[in-house]
């Protein structure tokens, strides 16, 4: 789609609704979200768009939400309000870059009180149910006193009458400029503190290894072979167009596939290798999924206690043997660590003795985290 095509075609959802949603992102802001969306957004005293688009660096913007919404704004000469999100490697980490043409209104205190209400360790856990919020904050005009309830404490010194940006040392002139380069660098900062204040450091327990081992270790090779024999032909059915298609994501499709091959033919049966094999074919498939979308392949992220936990994952300070390390987990066993449980860590048996796999010898598993650490597990394999 040229890059006209693509403008038009936001161009007309915004005089349809107010609000953009980009094909990649429809599965986190659905159609419910865009209606509620669009209801607050159209009792606003000026027009106001939100454009949640996937902006990439090679894209005609830059990967630049400012230069997206100034291109919208020059094509329609529409003053108002312009919302879109800068993602960091998926849905759940961004900022808000907000755009301004002959209105005040930048929104900071409500983009401050979303990131309050939906944010936990620097990840947003549902898109859609942040830019209602948003929205919602907004039209009802709450924003400012949820603001100076609910944000200032957790920036200590403020004032009650401080913005959300005033303590990052900004003129008045910036703030009342507000919008921009500088404005999302601000922002940038506001969000890594307030990541690093909330962190927990969760108490991982000692290693246990299940009575049931063997039959979950058959369960596992015989996952690992039907995974590496899909992507397998998933591959050998895809027919690549080197215009339409990503190269690069095609390559690390290909990789994956002859790295989980390698993984299985040489493994002795640890249940290392067979679930390393595992997490290459399912990257392999992201990958493949990426190339036919026309997009770079970014690894999806992965629970570093148990590399096979699906779901949602957060970041979190884990600490095990007196080391500590901020690494992503899934909710399940983020709500088992919280709650003084054991979770279903991936644990082996060394030397007679069970240990958690991170722990053991068994390379690139335990240095990368299955990839969590070190996305690269191609390179590190091809060292092995």
């Amino acid at each position: 789609m040229s890059n006209e095509d693509l403008l038009a075609q936001i161009q007309q959802a915004l005089d349809e609704t107010g609000v953009w949603v980009a094909p990649a992102l429809r599965s986190a802001v659905d159609d419910a979200d865009v209606a509620t969306i669009s209801t607050q957004l159209s009792t606003l005293d000026r027009p106001t768009f939100l454009v949640l688009h996937d902006l990439r660096d090679s894209d005609a913007f830059g990967g630049d939400p400012a230069e997206l919404l100034t291109q919208l704004h020059d094509r329609s000469g529409i003053d108002g309000l312009y919302l879109s999100p800068q993602f960091f490697g998926g849905p759940e980490r961004f900022i808000v870059d907000a755009r301004g043409w002959s209105t005040e209104d930048d929104a900071r205190e409500a983009i401050a009180v979303a990131d309050v209400r939906h944010e936990e360790d620097g990840l947003v856990d549902d898109l859609g149910a942040y830019f209602v919020e948003l929205a919602t904050l907004m039209a009802d005009g709450t924003a400012r006193e949820a603001y100076e309830a609910e944000v200032v404490p957790t920036f200590g010194t403020h004032s009650s009458t401080s913005s959300p940006y005033d303590d990052e040392g900004v003129s008045d002139g910036l703030v009342g400029a507000g919008i921009g380069a500088a404005l999302a660098l601000v922002a940038v900062g506001v969000w890594w503190r307030r990541r690093a204040r909330r962190k927990q450091v969760l108490h991982l327990p000692a290693s246990v290894v299940a009575t049931a081992r063997a039959a979950r270790d058959s369960t596992l090779e015989r996952r690992a072979e039907e995974s590496a024999l899909a992507l397998g032909e998933a591959i050998d059915a895809a027919e690549i167009d080197p215009v339409a298609h990503d190269a690069a994501a095609w390559q690390q499709a290909l990789d994956h596939y002859e790295g989980a091959q390698r993984v299985l033919r040489g493994s002795s049966n640890d249940v290392l290798d067979v679930v390393g094999a595992i997490v290459l074919a399912e990257r392999g498939e992201e990958a493949l999924a990426a190339a036919l979308a026309g997009k770079a392949f970014v690894p999806g992220p992965r629970c570093y206690l148990h590399p096979l936990h699906t779901g949602r994952v957060s970041r979190a300070v884990v600490e095990s043997g007196g080391r500590r390390v901020d690494v992503p987990v899934c909710q399940a066993c983020r709500a088992a660590l919280k709650a003084g449980k054991t979770p279903e860590v991936l644990d082996v048996e060394r030397r007679g003795r069970p240990v958690h796999y991170f722990e053991a010898d068994a390379e690139p598993w335990a240095s990368t985290g299955y990839g969590t650490l070190q996305p690269d597990l191609i390179d590190r394999l091809h060292r092995r």
